[in-house]
């Protein structure tokens, strides 16, 4: 890696600095739960970056329109890496949703992730310095959203990660690893939520699972991104504590001064064990908890204090993997107050290396009193069509819509192009 040029990283820092202060808001910014964690799709990269030497990435596809331009686009990345330490992610989607349910029964959206890492300096006395950067947009392509094809099918969660237009920006932080890599420390607009996620079969940017029961936590009442601090202890035998203090009115605006104004805090930690039993394979386990302070006090839209807690684990078993978990959350909730999912995930299924076939179950208990549990039974194949787009197949039941009692189900058929530069 080329020697650092602190001018350009002074100035980078100063950028960052104003555009935190005095960055546009954006009435369209989501919450904590539209798509994956800035740090699920950061562990793309450092996967991507791994394998490189290994020819482990990209894949092979099931065809490849031009070796020559795909072995110059390996050429450019390695070289940025390598001499700047600079990688990142475009990884723009397009899906669409059809349903067995009356009234607006298909939707369709687009959305593109944008994610930059900067490996600014490494193996320094304080460690090893990087710079990321990570912004979300997600539009409809059909007068249906999934707002409202989650309410025609009578439902309390949404059917994608993609229900509503957002212009998200999910990070701008600066993250120190320190020395002898038993401690990272993420500083600036964060994503509080990751802690509270980070499974890896159901809610990874790379799989396929796309009801919210499955691929999201929609019991979760936390804050959007917005400024905070989070750090990571790492110990011995794969575990660590992950914990973090953040803007308890974020909403994935850049606001560097607001939670110094308000003094509305969100807070979540998490106890982690990776790969507890590597006789059977990689796995990953998760206990976490977090707490919301009341926010908009004196205000007519007061909220109240939330809380709430998560159980999560992910096990590999050779070429299959299954997964569970739990969530529940207390004080202010939201339209579901727990849920429960699992299921299990086939790599390579009929001898293709680089598919995916899953299946899982998810149940849901609504807030509302007097209505019913729901349950979303789905599946999905996802095929590596080239060596940087993915096309994933996928069918859901929905049974026991509480919002439509005189329905006991209905189906719901996605198809979902992805394509990860």
């Amino acid at each position: 890696m080329k020697p650092v040029s602190f001018k350009r990283l002074a100035a980078t820092l100063t950028a960052l600095v104003l555009f935190s202060t005095f960055g546009p808001t954006n009435a369209s910014a989501q919450g904590a739960s539209t798509g994956a964690s800035s740090e699920q799709s950061l562990r793309v990269l450092e996967k991507r970056i791994a394998e490189w030497d290994s020819f482990g990435w990209p894949k092979k596809g099931r065809f490849t329109v031009s070796q020559r331009a795909l072995d110059s686009y390996v050429e450019f990345n390695k070289r940025l890496w390598n001499d700047y330490g600079i990688t990142y992610m475009f990884a723009p989607t397009l899906m669409g949703q059809w349903g067995t349910h009356p009234g607006r029964n298909f939707t369709a959206n687009y959305q593109h992730n944008i994610l930059i890492f900067w490996r600014v300096f490494e193996e320094s006395v304080i460690g090893s310095g990087s710079f990321v950067f990570n912004a979300l947009q997600i539009r409809q392509l059909t007068k249906t959203t999934g707002v409202t094809f989650a309410g025609a099918a009578g439902i309390n969660f949404f059917t994608s990660d993609s229900p509503a237009d957002s212009d998200t920006i999910k990070a701008i932080y600066w993250r120190q690893d320190l020395p002898g890599g038993f401690a990272n420390i993420r500083v600036g607009h964060v994503e509080l939520s990751g802690i509270d996620g980070g499974c890896t079969y159901a809610c990874d940017d790379t799989t396929s699972f796309i009801s919210a029961p499955l691929a999201a936590n929609p019991a979760r009442t936390m804050p959007g991104q917005g400024m905070g601090i989070i750090a990571e202890l790492i110990f011995g035998g794969g575990i660590s504590v992950e914990a973090g203090v953040a803007d308890g009115n974020g909403d994935g605006t850049v606001n560097a001064g607001r939670p110094f104004r308000t003094r509305e805090l969100a807070y979540a930690a998490a106890i982690i064990a990776r790969n507890p039993f590597p006789q059977l394979g990689a796995g990953h386990y998760r206990l976490s908890f977090y707490y919301v302070d009341p926010t908009k006090q004196g205000t007519p839209g007061a909220i109240a204090a939330t809380r709430g807690f998560s159980i999560q684990a992910d096990q590999d078993f050779g070429n299959y993997g299954v997964f569970a978990r739990y969530t529940k959350t207390f004080g202010r909730l939201g339209a579901v107050s727990q849920t429960a999912a699992g299921g299990l995930v086939w790599n390579k299924p009929f001898g293709h290396d680089e598919d995916k076939l899953g299946a899982g179950f998810g149940w849901v208990a609504p807030t509302a009193a007097g209505t019913r549990n729901e349950y979303v039974a789905e599946t999905f194949y996802r095929l590596q069509l080239t060596p940087l787009v993915s096309v994933t197949a996928d069918a859901m039941l929905l049974i026991n819509p509480s919002k439509a009692p005189k329905s006991n189900m209905s189906g719901v058929f996605t198809l979902r192009t992805r394509a990860h530069f």
